[in-house]
């Protein structure tokens, strides 16, 4: 997005295939994974089908943290307070996993212990500068 002289923000479409190629990686934030609402085209699950074959030899980045906020989203005391992201979150753990059993997706990133996705985020964004990787974070978040 980008803000022009009249303070309105202007949306590009991306093709996420441009950044399964080379040195290019996409970080998907628990956000893009939980994210539902209509107009968002079938959000990361159809960009897996669509987009499959590059991720064979380019993988999803998943951080750690990013599995461990989906598994606090449902838990018991969060499933009473709000089945239907307990349910979005149960859907998005099983996607996740089904991605690593696939190779599409890899959780190379972050610790075990990492409750929370957002602050790994700038450590991503070093190591990949470090490294030489380009990456888009997928996110629903506007605070990231």
């Amino acid at each position: 997005m980008t803000n022009d002289t009249n303070n309105a923000l202007d949306v590009a479409v991306l093709d996420p295939k441009e950044y399964l190629k080379g040195n290019r990686r996409i970080v998907v934030d628990t956000s893009a994974l939980l994210e539902g609402r209509d107009g968002y085209a079938g959000g990361v699950p159809q960009m897996v089908v669509n987009c499959a074959k590059d991720l064979e030899a380019n993988p999803l980045v998943i951080p750690k943290a990013v599995i461990n906020e989906l598994t606090n989203q449902t838990s018991t005391r969060r499933a009473r307070q709000d089945p239907e992201l307990a349910e979005r979150a149960n859907l998005a753990r099983a996607l996740v996993q089904d991605l690593l059993n696939d190779g599409l997706a890899t959780t190379s990133f972050g610790g075990v212990d990492d409750v929370w996705a957002d602050p790994e985020f700038s450590t991503i964004a070093r190591v990949a500068a470090e490294i030489g990787w380009e990456v888009l974070f997928l996110t629903a978040d506007i605070t990231v």
